[in-house]
Parts: structure tokens; sequence; C-alpha cells
């Protein structure tokens, strides 16, 4: 907001009116980076389960390929225990890791943020292309132009 003051500001000194500068801050929704934040980690958990599930399904056969107990029976029993066991864990962790990793713009404990919106109603095509190339010399991220 300091520095769309400071740009209004110069602005009103190269000959802009007061009345032909509005300022104007949209700030995100609540909730909106909270959002992304959550659909990242449920694909990431179901990601890393199916995974898991398939590394203890490996296990679970080759345990009870080698050290039994034999049959058919053991091979269910071992490679669906293994693979139940694989597919909690690889998915727990997973998910324990993403919300301990605390350096993600996503999350809900950085600042929230806001746009501030400088917007600038000229007389004619001229005064317009001034103000957008006065605007990008002071560091406006971005200029549009829109016609009313």
């Amino acid at each position: 907001m300091n520095t769309a003051n400071t740009a209004a500001h110069a602005l009103r000194s190269f000959g802009m009116h007061q009345s032909a500068l509005t300022l104007t801050e949209i700030r995100e929704a609540p909730g909106a980076r909270e959002a992304g934040f959550m659909g990242r980690i449920i694909v990431v958990i179901v990601l890393w389960s199916i995974l898991g599930g398939v590394i203890g399904g490996g296990i679970g056969l080759m345990i009870a390929t080698f050290l039994g107990p034999s049959g058919t029976e053991g091979l269910v029993i071992q490679g669906v225990s293994w693979m139940i066991s694989g597919h909690l864990i690889a998915g727990m962790l997973a998910g324990y890791l993403l919300l301990a990793d605390r350096t993600g713009g996503d999350l809900p404990a950085v600042r929230a943020r806001s746009t501030v919106l400088l917007t600038v109603d000229c007389a004619n095509i001229d005064e317009t292309e001034t103000a957008a190339h006065r605007l990008r010399d002071l560091g406006a991220m971005s200029t549009e132009v829109t016609a009313d």
C-alpha cells in the first residue's frame, strides 16, 4: 500500500488530478491458500500410500516365500498384512513430513497476501501511455489499459 501511495503521489506531481486516481486494496479470500495446501497434501498422501502398499506387499511376498508360512494362505496373509502396513506407514510419514514443512507459502502461518490496485482514469490515449510509462518507471508489477 505504501508503494501504491508513493506512485499515486508521483502521478499527481506529474500533473494527474487527484480525482483521476483511486487506490483499492484487494485481500486474498480467507482459505484460498489453505485449500491449495489441503489439495496438495491429499494427493501426496494418496500417492505415497499406494507406493507404500506396493512395497509392503512385495516385502510380504518375499517373507512368505523365504520364511513362511508356506502355501497359498501364508502367501496371502503375509502379502496383505505387509501391504496394509506399508500403505499406512508411507501415508502417515508423507503427511507428517508435509505438515512439518514450514517453508511453503500456502501455509496459514504466512501473513495474508493482498494486492493494491491503482486505477488511473485518463482523458485520452496519450495520457494513458504517459501514466503507464511513469508507473513502469516507478516499479509497477503490471499495467493494464481498459476502455470504458
